[in-house]
């Protein structure tokens, strides 16, 4: 099933916001669980949320790159 983008951002944030499981998500659109997963970072990229958690795994692997030397 073909979804516009304002919809897969809006299936991805329903999912992001727990309203639905991803396998939930799935049965009620139609579509894959992979499907749900791209939605979410569709819906992600568009909130500018993923550049946030981006920043924090690149800050957390910097910490514990500098735990892992003794720093």
């Amino acid at each position: 099933m073909y979804y516009t983008p304002s919809k897969r951002i809006e299936i991805g944030r329903r999912v992001f916001a727990h309203e639905l499981t991803k396998k939930e998500a799935a049965a009620e659109y139609g579509v894959a669980e992979q499907s749900i997963y791209q939605y979410v970072r569709e819906y992600l990229k568009s909130a500018g949320i993923d550049a946030v958690l981006e920043d924090a795994v690149e800050m957390a692997g910097t910490e514990v790159a500098l735990l892992g030397l003794g720093v």
